[in-house]
């Protein structure tokens, strides 16, 4: 009976894991467009010329993009598979519709979906760290470790066949099945939360250091001004800077799919049926953090274009703090050289 109920629950947790992801898709499918379209034209509407494109993004955009259709195309093709299996009166053949290949794939689709998001993110950071290897060490090898354990989980998937007993032992709570895989499954989900809590705190520091350091430059400009800069500066820093929303941008997007992977992690950690319908909303969250954070980037530069009569920004924010701080440390240096003469 426990396994009968089991093979049922399945099967209702597909299809509410269908809801979601269809869901979440249209969330995404927005988020995307609106993402290219600050990749690939200007705020005029006006297309960029390929030097000024950052090409790394958009091919990271659209590989990210390809992740969560390929995930509600499985879970329709798992459900239609369950539905005619299930008008065939065969309670034994529930679970079939849920074969292997759909688990590894569906296990190949979220891995990879990390792999390309913490490699975008750990890019950021390398970039606006003014490409110091040195800082990004760790999280490199984070990621590394993740992909040898990506590379160890799939292979023990397709060598075993345990697609549809992972399933059962799930629903059951029977850990035989998962005696194999789980210690690699918990390790790489747990190195991958730790990577993408490292990376962002690596670019909201840089950001901020950035931001604190441009302010400090900028004051002495005013001259007189300094003063009764001092005496309102509770009312000045009231309004953020570019920089400082940008921050924002990506605490935001960072908090947002770093909650959702983290309930995905204890549903599976708990042996919940529920795991398939977070993981199902992980990946789309995955690819609409990362869109959220070059729209909210690029309106920013926009706003900044279209008060300014300089240089056009690039889309991604983050690509432009290595030109910020050298402008910066220029300036200073000016200044600087003004003073003593």
């Amino acid at each position: 009976m426990s396994q009968q109920w089991g093979e049922t629950g399945i099967l209702i947790v597909q299809l509410a894991a269908l809801f979601f992801s269809s869901f979440f898709w249209g969330i995404f499918l927005i988020t995307f467009i609106q993402s290219i379209r600050y990749l690939l034209w200007d705020s005029k509407g006006v297309r960029k010329p390929p030097s000024t494109i950052s090409w790394p993004m958009l091919i990271t955009a659209v590989l990210l993009a390809l992740f969560p259709a390929f995930d509600v195309a499985l879970g329709l093709t798992v459900n239609i598979e369950a539905l005619k299996s299930f008008t065939s009166g065969s309670a034994a053949g529930l679970v079939s519709a849920t074969a292997n290949w759909a688990i590894i794939l569906k296990t190949c689709n979220i891995i990879l979906g990390k792999l390309v998001s913490d490699g975008a993110w750990i890019y950021r950071c390398w970039v606006i760290y003014n490409r110091r290897w040195l800082v990004v060490a760790v999280p490199l090898l984070l990621w590394l470790a993740y992909l040898s354990l990506t590379i160890y989980i799939i292979t023990a998937e397709v060598q075993s066949a345990v697609g549809d007993q992972l399933l059962l032992s799930i629903a059951t709570h029977s850990d035989a099945p998962l005696q194999l895989i789980f210690p690699g499954i918990t390790a790489g989900w747990a190195i991958s939360l730790v990577n993408n809590l490292l990376t962002s705190g690596l670019i909201v520091h840089r950001i901020r250091m950035v931001d604190m350091y441009t302010q400090d430059v900028a004051a002495p400009r005013n001259g007189t001004h300094i003063h009764v800069q001092s005496l309102f500066s509770r009312q000045r820093c009231k309004k953020r800077t570019r920089l400082q929303n940008i921050n924002m941008a990506i605490i935001e997007s960072g908090l947002l799919y770093t909650t959702v992977a983290f309930i995905t992690f204890s549903t599976f950690l708990a042996g919940s049926l529920s795991f398939f319908a977070t993981s199902a909303v992980e990946i789309q969250v995955l690819s609409i953090a990362f869109n959220l954070v070059i729209i909210r980037g690029a309106r920013q530069n926009d706003d900044v274009q279209s008060s300014t009569t300089g240089r056009n920004l690039p889309t991604l924010p983050l690509q432009n703090l290595v030109e910020d701080v050298a402008e910066v440390s220029s300036t200073n240096e000016e200044s600087r050289g003004r003073e003593k003469s």
